[in-house]
């Protein structure tokens, strides 16, 4: 089976569009949690910031599903007064990931912030600490583990230096027994 088929299929009415589950276990999740076929979640979870849409109706079949809406919604949310004034989607939840930058000071609107007076190009940034602000712990890590793989090094090469001295000492002794067997008398 080809890795892209989506060979389970729900029957049910208003699934139509939907393309399929690629295993049976994604199929049964949806029946389960969609349907509330073969034995689904008994009650469903609520938001409990009481303004918020989904603190009523189907609410969320999910735990995992509650705690990223707490998540993407209200944490951002909890300086406005107005938390049912937030949209959601994919939409909305792509614009408001751009902001997530630290900062003290809130951005006008359309303002991209910036990570260490670098203009912000709208992806997101790694931010690294400057030398002012102490070093960074990836760069200590790196620098002992750089240590450690020298000693490691300079004590396989001494070890390689002893090998072969050996090697050559035992070659030179063969030789020399060779020798006296080659002119020993038979």
């Amino acid at each position: 089976m080809d890795k892209h088929d989506r060979p389970y299929k729900c029957r049910e009415p208003g699934c139509e569009k939907l393309l399929g589950f690629t295993y049976s276990g994604g199929l049964l999740r949806h029946q389960r949690e969609v349907h509330k076929m073969h034995g689904g979640t008994k009650e469903a979870l609520f938001c409990p910031v009481k303004e918020c849409k989904r603190s009523s109706g189907p609410g969320f079949t999910r735990k995992e599903n509650l705690n990223e809406h707490m998540r993407r919604v209200h944490r951002r949310a909890s300086g406005s007064s107005e938390p049912t004034a937030r949209k959601e989607g994919p939409e909305v939840e792509a614009e408001h990931e751009q902001s997530e930058a630290p900062s003290t000071d809130a951005p006008t609107p359309g303002e991209f912030r910036t990570v260490n007076n670098v203009p912000a190009t709208g992806k997101r940034k790694r931010a690294f600490p400057t030398a002012e602000q102490g070093i960074d712990t990836d760069e200590a890590s790196s620098e002992v583990e750089i240590k450690r793989l020298r000693l490691e090094t300079e004590s396989r090469d001494e070890r390689i230096r002893q090998l072969e001295d050996e090697n050559a000492r035992l070659k030179a002794r063969l030789d020399y027994l060779e020798d006296l067997m080659a002119a020993r008398p038979q």
